[in-house]
């Protein structure tokens, strides 16, 4: 018969993963609780956290919430990264500490948009720049073509204005020839 508290923490999984969109499964083991408050924090500056979870009250979670795939992704014990915000900068800052502490936690999979992802996919989803960059990429990829319209057009209006000019200042000059021409026939 289950109680209060995991009753609670089966319903506290299950918002959390009803409003988190971008998921990390590891597995650790031999982590300090030092350690853990570390990776936490770095996790938290990224609008990330870490969870450790019961694989029994995360699978009635999964279940309940409607994302019965995170199933596939949780096994031994489980610690889960969750986040609303850039899957790339969040994968990144835990590879980072990982590496950077030397811990010992392997990533078993990653959920993105209901879309499964392998240990290697969230390891090059962690080499991709963050959500700005590749934002920025791409209105430069976008302005570019048009950027280069606007050019090819203006060269083709100063081309015009340009032979306009010409002419105007031909007909003026022959206009200004013409009296002069007159005047020494005249004298003639």
């Amino acid at each position: 018969m289950p109680n209060e508290k995991k009753i609670n923490q089966v319903k506290e999984l299950e918002n959390i993963f009803k409003e988190n969109t971008f998921f990390i499964s590891t597995e650790f083991k031999n982590i300090s609780a030092n350690q853990m408050t570390s990776l936490r924090k770095v996790l938290n500056s990224s609008g990330s956290s870490f969870r450790i979870v019961k694989n029994n009250l995360a699978f009635l979670a999964a279940e309940s919430s409607g994302k019965t795939i995170l199933k596939d992704i949780i096994n031994g014990p489980c610690g889960i990264v969750v986040t609303k915000g850039d899957p790339a900068e969040t994968s990144k800052k835990l590879l980072e500490e990982v590496k950077a502490q030397g811990l010992s936690i392997e990533i078993i999979g990653g959920l993105m948009d209901d879309e499964i992802l392998d240990s290697q996919t969230v390891s090059k989803l962690a080499s991709l720049p963050n959500k700005d960059i590749l934002m920025a990429k791409l209105v430069g990829q976008m302005y570019s073509p048009v950027s280069g319209l606007a050019y090819v057009l203006s060269a083709q209006l100063r081309s015009l204005v340009t032979v306009m000019k010409n002419i105007s200042e031909a007909k003026a000059e022959e206009a200004k020839s013409e009296p002069e021409a007159k005047t020494k026939k005249e004298n003639k």
